[in-house]
């Protein structure tokens, strides 16, 4: 079983920064610390 909880985009920039488009209805829980 998968869980999508986000889509990591394209690396930009000079220090290869990512988006994140967060795909979950309770993003604070599941990419809580822990």
């Amino acid at each position: 079983m998968q869980l999508v909880v986000a889509r990591i985009g394209r690396a930009h920039g000079i220090k290869g920064e990512v988006t994140v488009e967060v795909r979950t209805d309770e993003p604070e829980l599941r990419l809580g610390p822990g």
